[in-house]
């Protein structure tokens, strides 16, 4: 996973322009705040989602469509853990440890990876600009 890390320090850190200070500061103090509330948000959404999507897929799946039902499983599993690592790393944010950022780090990751399954463009922008955000506040967040 370091090497992951460090392939996307190299691109959001190195070769992106920097935030100004004054603006990673107020990142770092802001992110672990939308981290919380929009994940909680996420998911309550998901959950009142999910139900259709279960729904759909069991007819995807009788209707031997397999990449729907992919879709589907990929969704309802891998986005609930990823709105709990998000919840849970603000947390440790507030508390400004690393561990935090770190799993925000494997929250972007899971996101990332659920907007391919789903093709989803804008669910990739905004997770670009998320892990933008989340490596230039990565100084802030101490060992520990």
């Amino acid at each position: 996973m370091n090497n992951l890390e460090r392939f996307f320090d190299r691109i959001f850190a190195g070769w992106l322009p920097g935030l100004p200070p004054n603006i990673k500061d107020g990142a770092a103090k802001i992110l672990p705040w939308l981290l919380i509330v929009l994940a909680a948000l996420g998911l309550l959404s998901w959950l009142s989602v999910a139900g259709l999507f279960s729904a759909a897929s069991l007819g995807a799946v009788g209707a031997r469509y397999p990449y729907p039902a992919f879709a589907v499983t990929v969704f309802n599993v891998l986005v609930p853990i990823q709105l709990a690592l998000a919840i849970a790393s603000g947390g440790y944010m507030l508390q400004r440890r690393r561990l935090g950022w770190r799993l925000a780090f494997y929250a972007l990751l899971l996101g990332l990876l659920v907007n391919l399954v789903w093709f989803s463009l804008a669910g990739l922008i905004w997770s670009l600009i998320f892990a933008y955000l989340l490596f230039q506040v990565k100084p802030y967040f101490r060992q520990g």
